[in-house]
């Protein structure tokens, strides 16, 4: 393609970087729903805890708390409502690294997720409520699996999966 002009190529390159600051945007977003979903999810299990430990004779804390374990769809709903919002802003990245990578976990794919939205494992520790640690010590067991090196870079690794 010949660019007729050097403001036809000064229009294409603003539009691609309003593209990536809507992309940027989206993220932003994305994050922000993430923890969100996740921070929900861990208030409601702590407060279902709480009730039954103040009042475990309690006929409609029993009920609630029974409620509660029946619902076992919510915390993957909110998988499922997390990744169709991350398949948005980054469209078959999720398919491709099970296509490469057919053996990744549910919570492995997840990790890669949250990576891929350049999250710190403070981030995604309060999200996935574990320790930072235990963030550090899946992605050494993750680039493992993805046979990686420990001194390679898994985010520049995540950059190159469209």
């Amino acid at each position: 393609m010949k660019l007729s002009s050097s403001n036809e190529y000064k229009q294409i390159k603003e539009e691609l970087n309003l593209a990536k600051l809507a992309l940027n945007k989206k993220n932003r977003e994305l994050s922000v729903l993430s923890l969100q979903m996740m921070s929900f999810q861990t208030k409601m299990e702590e407060l279902m805890d709480e009730f039954q430990k103040k009042d475990a004779n309690n006929k409609f804390i029993k009920r609630l708390s029974k409620q509660y374990k029946k619902d076992i769809g919510f915390k993957a709903n909110a998988w499922i409502n997390f990744r169709s919002y991350f398949e948005n802003v980054h469209p078959e990245f999720i398919e491709n690294l099970t296509i490469q990578y057919p053996d990744l976990s549910q919570n492995e794919i997840k990790l890669l997720a949250f990576l891929k939205m350049n999250m710190n494992n403070k981030q995604i520790a309060e999200i996935l409520n574990v320790t930072v640690g235990a963030i550090s010590q899946s992605k050494r067991r993750l680039k493992k699996k993805l046979g990686l090196l420990p001194e390679d870079n898994l985010f520049s690794f995540i950059v190159a999966i469209q």
